[in-house]
């Protein structure tokens, strides 16, 4: 079994799953409107993977646990120091994503996951400071899909597939909800004229 579904065997039971596709969902389609909720599931996830490395051998509710805390304090600071928790979450969010490209291909890279994390995670903040609202927009994406994705039991082959419709769907969805918004923005500002 490889490292991803050993990461994701946390997720066993159809209502946990159930769960994690519906959160999926949500990230995956309003994760720059709903940024708070981005950043407290990309807590969730980065708490439980510490977690699982971290206390390994003991029982998932602790890691669990874990999780959520990590996942409400990221949605907490998300709230009051918005700036500086999506950029954090940028870079839990590549680490995350980097991390299940290199598991979903199967490299076994059992001394050097940390490093894929940091390389993703860097590549994500970086991004994320730069291009906020697109940054956004394409990691909750890349997230969302990718949450959807390890929660179902598929091959390789319809994983891309899926995977790549799901983000084509999220950017689109976002990138058309942020439009409308500017445009509701430009008709309620007065005319300077």
């Amino acid at each position: 079994m490889d490292q991803l579904h050993q990461f994701h065997k946390i997720f066993q039971g159809l209502p946990v799953i159930s769960f994690t596709i519906v959160l999926g969902l949500i990230v995956l389609t309003l994760g720059r409107k709903l940024f708070w909720l981005f950043i407290g599931a990309v807590g969730f996830i980065a708490g439980l993977y510490i977690s699982k490395h971290s206390f390994f051998g003991e029982p998932s509710w602790i890691m669990l646990l874990i999780g959520l805390v990590v996942g409400i304090a990221g949605a907490i600071l998300a709230i009051y120091l918005q700036r500086i928790a999506i950029i954090l979450s940028g870079f839990f969010a590549g680490g995350y994503l980097m991390l299940s490209l290199i598991y979903s291909m199967e490299w076994h890279m059992d001394l050097v996951p940390w490093l894929f994390f940091m390389i993703g995670g860097i590549l994500g903040a970086v991004t994320t400071a730069a291009f906020f609202d697109w940054a956004l927009i394409i990691l909750s994406s890349l997230t969302g899909a990718t949450m959807i994705v390890n929660a179902l039991p598929l091959n390789l082959y319809a994983s891309v597939l899926i995977l790549a419709v799901l983000i084509f769907v999220g950017v689109s969805v976002q990138a058309a909800l942020m439009q409308r918004m500017v445009l509701d923005h430009n008709k309620k500002a007065p005319d300077s004229f």
